[in-house]
C-alpha cells in the first residue's frame, strides 16, 4: 500500500516537472524575440551583432525533445523524486541546482555535438534560467504543502520497535518517527 502510494507521488511530481519545464519555454522564447526588438536600435552595439535570424516557435520545438526528459531523469538520479518525509528544504534546493547544473552542462554538449547551430545561446540560457526558478519555485510549493499535511497528522507511517539496543536508538534518532 505505501509503495503505491508513494509510486503515484513520484509519477504526479516528475508529471509536474516536465509540465513545468514544458511550459518554461514559451515565455522564454518570448522574452528572447522581445529583448532582441527592444534593444534592435541600441546605439553601443552593432545592428547585426545583436540581431539573430529569428527563427520560427516551430524550429525551436527540438529543444523541448531532449531538455524536458533530461531534467527529469537528472531530477530522478539526484533524488528529487524520493521521500520528502525526512528532508528539509536546503536538501530538495541542492537536489534542483545539482539537476540544474547536469542539465545546462548536458544540453550545451547534446546542442555543440548535434551541430543544432539554430538555437541561439541567449534563448538556450534564458530558457534553463527559467526552467531553473519555475522548477525550484514548484518544488517549494509542494514541500510546504506536504509538510502543512504532516503538520495536521496526515501523512505518517507508524511503526513499532520492538527492542532497547543500538538499532531502536538509531531508529528514533534519525527521525524515522517524526
Amino acid at each position: 500500500m505505501f509503495k503505491e502510494k508513494e509510486n503515484v507521488i513520484k509519477n504526479a511530481m516528475l508529471l509536474f516537472d516536465a509540465l513545468i519545464v514544458s511550459l518554461a519555454f514559451f515565455p522564454s522564447y518570448f522574452i528572447w524575440q522581445k529583448y532582441y526588438t527592444f534593444y534592435k536600435g541600441s546605439f553601443m552595439l552593432s545592428i547585426e551583432a545583436i540581431e539573430p535570424p529569428l527563427s520560427s516557435i516551430g524550429v525551436y520545438i527540438v529543444v523541448l525533445f531532449f531538455v524536458v526528459p533530461l531534467w527529469c531523469i537528472l531530477l530522478y538520479l539526484n533524488g528529487a523524486y524520493y521521500d520528502w518525509r525526512t528532508r528539509n528544504l536546503l536538501e530538495i534546493l541542492w537536489i534542483v541546482t545539482k539537476s540544474a547544473f547536469f542539465t545546462i552542462l548536458a544540453s550545451g554538449t547534446i546542442i555543440y555535438l548535434f551541430r543544432l547551430e539554430f538555437v541561439n545561446r541567449l534563448f538556450f540560457v534564458i530558457f534553463l534560467m527559467i526552467s531553473s526558478i519555475l522548477i525550484i519555485v514548484g518544488k517549494i510549493v509542494i514541500f510546504s504543502f506536504m509538510h502543512a499535511i504532516r503538520r495536521k497528522g496526515y501523512n505518517f507511517r507508524r511503526i513499532l520497535i520492538v527492542g532497547t539496543g543500538r538499532r531502536a536508538f538509531k531508529t528514533i534518532r534519525n527521525g524515522v518517527l517524526r
